[in-house]
């Protein structure tokens, strides 16, 4: 958030955008500042967090489109494959990823690891799928005649590379703790090795198509087989939730991914189609878009990335750098990187993350230097023309110049943080001051805040808004307090994630309206942290 102190410093160049002084400061922006606790938290003591589910998904081009909040760490498109991509794995933590090539080459993303491949290896049969070790030290490659090959900490338990199958094997699923493997041939028979008990398989029954993936209970004690109709088959302990089995699809399902509690899963088409049962919740597809390349396949990282409800956090900014108060703990911190776009980058990110320990997030302030109405809009004389003339949209109309600056702050400011080394999964825009920092034009402040959330969400973050209240938003993207302001979209699926301050703490969380009596939640998004303050004038923030 920008403090008093920050407007101060930046007042003669605001002026030509607004002129009105600092009258809208958000409540805590005036007392926040006077908090300077000097160890906010206790490190590695979380207590509350839950996980953002999502999905990653994998075409045979190596493209990766990612939905909720899983986060995207690169991908082969770009590269001149020798074989098609077939299968992928996540790491444990969902902070990586490998792809699988049909001749068993191994691309490796985030924090993953390359042990090893079949790449230069000549194979009786091509690599059809992987699994991954509970530690992510490993993998396994299957070829479609049940050969296995084991890389890292992966251990060998059998094959069926020497049998004479029925029909070739489609896939396979790594036990809970890695000892042991099934594999799944294309009429459903079930090949069991290591710890991995045989739960049953439909090897002598008459499918109505084949068997193209399957997917294992949490707890190792069933799996399920999926059809290419969309056909489910469960054995042990795993439930049926539904299936496509008996809807008309445009395209065949080719693969499926069972959610961390079990209690649901998710079936993929070809054509990117997401199908969801159970308590797997739908987080977008790629069902309507045009593809290069057919997707072959789905993983779901549900990585750790947000506090639990009821869980209480506090944020911080540059404010804090030299503070020497008393301790005080929390679960989560949400830390400044930057004041005014450009400048005022908050000189101790690297401190403040480390009194935070692993669960923090990160936010940035944004703001639009555009003075003058829509018959007159001119550039702030002091903005570097830099800001805006270069960026992913045209440079010569105003509205994609707004974009554009939008995206490069966000830019400017992901790469200030990645240079003090803090890295999160979620960050926040922070969005308020209208008649300070905003244009009095609200479709340019739209685009510019949309333009922001397109960049990190490129990076492959979950991205939030900030604002003082619903009303300050519909000010600066609608130009009246009234309503809920204009919808950004996060492009991680779903609504976007919102923070806002509210001087009766948790209880806004399910609130009609907040204190001013604006609407809330505002932009099309959903309440996830609501700001307060403590009697010192510390912010304290509650997850919803």
């Amino acid at each position: 958030m920008t403090k008093l102190k920050y407007a101060k410093a930046i007042i003669g160049s605001c002026a030509l955008v607004a002129g009105a002084g600092l009258a809208q400061a958000s409540p805590h922006h005036v007392l926040g500042r006077l908090a300077s606790p000097q160890k906010l938290f206790h490190t590695a003591k979380l207590t509350a967090a839950t996980t953002i589910s999502g999905y990653r998904l994998i075409s045979a081009n190596g493209t990766v489109y990612t939905h909720g909040g899983d986060r995207f760490f690169g991908d082969a498109h770009t590269l001149s494959l020798a074989k098609p991509i077939v299968g992928s794995a996540p790491t444990p933590d969902g902070l990586g990823y490998w792809l699988v090539a049909s001749d068993g080459g191994i691309f490796s993303y985030g924090d993953a690891a390359f042990y090893g491949s079949t790449g230069a290896m000549r194979l009786n049969k091509p690599i059809v799928g992987m699994a991954s070790t509970p530690d992510g030290k490993g993998y396994w490659l299957v070829a479609s005649d049940g050969g296995i090959f084991s890389f890292g900490d992966a251990a060998f338990y059998g094959s069926t590379g020497a049998m004479t199958l029925n029909k070739p094997i489609v896939g396979m699923a790594s036990t809970p703790d890695g000892k042991g493997y099934w594999l799944v041939a294309s009429d459903g028979g079930i090949f069991s090795f290591g710890d991995a008990a045989f739960y049953g398989s439909t090897g002598a029954m008459t499918l109505n198509k084949p068997i193209v993936g399957m997917a294992s209970t949490p707890d190792g004690k069933g799996y399920w087989l999926v059809a290419s109709d969309g056909g489910i088959f469960s054995f042990g302990d795993a439930a049926f939730h539904g299936s496509t089995g008996a809807i008309k699809l445009n395209k065949p399902i080719v693969g499926m991914q069972a959610t961390p509690t079990g209690a649901g899963y998710w079936l993929v088409a070809s054509d990117g189609g997401i199908f969801s049962f159970g308590d797997a919740s739908y987080y977008g597809s790629q069902g309507g878009s045009q593809l290069t390349s057919p997707i072959i396949g789905i993983n779901t990282s549900n990585q750790t990335v947000a506090t639990a409800s009821g869980a209480t956090g506090f944020d911080v900014s540059n404010f804090q750098c030299a503070s020497t108060a008393s301790p005080a703990t929390g679960t989560f911190a949400i830390i400044e990187v930057n004041g005014w776009p450009f400048s005022a980058t908050n000189p101790c990110i690297t401190k403040e993350a480390s009194w935070a320990g692993n669960n923090y997030q990160l936010y940035t302030f944004l703001a639009l230097p555009i003075s003058g109405n829509t018959s007159n809009p001119t550039w702030n004389p002091s903005t570097p023309t830099t800001d805006y003339s270069v960026g992913p949209k045209s440079t010569t109309d105003i509205a994609s110049q707004a974009y554009n600056y939008g995206y490069n702050a966000a830019k400017y400011s992901y790469a200030a943080a990645s240079s003090q080394g803090a890295t999160s999964n979620i960050w926040w825009i922070d969005v308020e001051g209208a008649t300070n920092y905003w244009s009095q034009i609200p479709s340019l402040n739209v685009a510019a805040i949309q333009g922001a959330a397109d960049y990190l969400s490129s990076t492959g973050v979950v991205v939030g808004l900030y604002s003082g209240n619903a009303g300050m938003y519909a000010q600066i993207t609608t130009g009246t307090t009234s309503g809920a302001g204009a919808i950004i979209a996060g492009a991680k699926g779903g609504p976007i994630p919102l923070w806002f301050y509210s001087a009766s703490g948790s209880a806004a969380c399910t609130a009609t309206t907040n204190p001013s009596g604006n609407l809330n939640p505002f932009a099309g998004g959903i309440p996830w942290y609501i700001q307060s303050q403590l009697p010192n004038g510390m912010d304290v923030d509650y997850s919803c």
